[in-house]
């Protein structure tokens, strides 16, 4: 193990240049050091490198869906997949702190608990990943509602979207289950996993039965708010919930939610 404690303090304080860390995962002959750690692509999790941040969390969130199983991710924070070749441009600007999770789901032995949801009646539910107010819940189906039907939770309870933390829910299947000033608690379910939402030409803004979730600060979710950048779900950092391709499939990275149990 290796602190860095040292090397931040001196790039935050400008005393060296920010450069970054390089972890050489290769012998001194140029072979590869898998015995070591391995790369993202590797497909054992256990040798890929970790980096420890010990800090006190702005917010502490549990995932938005049942708990007990994990949920694969298609989209992490940023818009990109974890080897950088898929980018989606609904996760940037103001919503770059947002995650995209599947409706796959398995338990701990792997097996899939909720069915596929498309074209039937399996309804998974999305909860709230902390306490707080409803702002907003609405939306819907038609034309110029690119959200689909969609909930917006204020943590901090005041419904000013200027100040504080809030949580973003869309293309839920249909109407909220909650109401605009309602108070939730953490795991309370807020509607069913979906995939409405249509643009202002009328085209659809979900591709698939999924969960887009953000976080925001002041209404933002930008990149450069150090708020955001210290918001915890689940005992990760937002940005550790990575997506992974394998053979054009992006459903391969499973987390595991401390929620309530549906």
């Amino acid at each position: 193990m290796y602190t860095i404690t040292e090397w931040y303090t001196a790039w935050k304080s400008g005393v060296h240049a920010n450069y970054g860390v390089l972890m050489w995962p290769y012998n001194n002959d140029g072979t590869q050091r898998f015995d070591k750690f391995a790369s993202s692509k590797s497909t054992d999790d256990g040798k890929r490198p970790i980096l420890r941040l010990d800090f006190t969390p702005t917010i502490e969130m549990k995932m938005p869906l049942p708990g007990n199983l994990s949920w694969a991710v298609t989209t992490e924070v940023g818009g990109w997949d974890s080897i950088g070749d898929w980018y989606d441009s609904a996760h940037d600007g103001i919503n770059y702190f947002s995650i995209d999770f599947s409706w796959r789901n398995k338990d701990i032995n792997g097996a899939q608990v909720y069915p596929d949801p498309n074209g039937t009646a399996v309804n998974i539910p999305i909860v709230a990943a902390a306490s707080g107010r409803v702002r907003i819940a609405g939306g819907g189906d038609t034309q110029g509602n690119p959200n689909g039907f969609y909930v917006v939770i204020d943590h901090d309870y005041d419904n000013n979207s200027n100040t504080g933390f809030s949580t973003w829910y869309l293309h839920l299947k249909s109407s909220p289950l909650v109401y605009a000033g309602q108070n939730v608690t953490q795991g309370d379910i807020l509607g069913y996993m979906g995939t409405t939402g249509k643009d202002s030409s009328g085209n659809p803004t979900s591709n698939g039965v999924h969960l887009h979730f953000g976080v925001k600060y002041g209404n933002s979710g930008s990149s450069t708010i150090p708020e955001l950048t210290k918001v915890v779900m689940d005992g990760w950092l937002l940005k550790s919930f990575q997506s992974e391709r394998v053979n054009g499939v992006y459903n391969n990275r499973y987390y595991r939610s401390g929620n309530r149990v549906y």
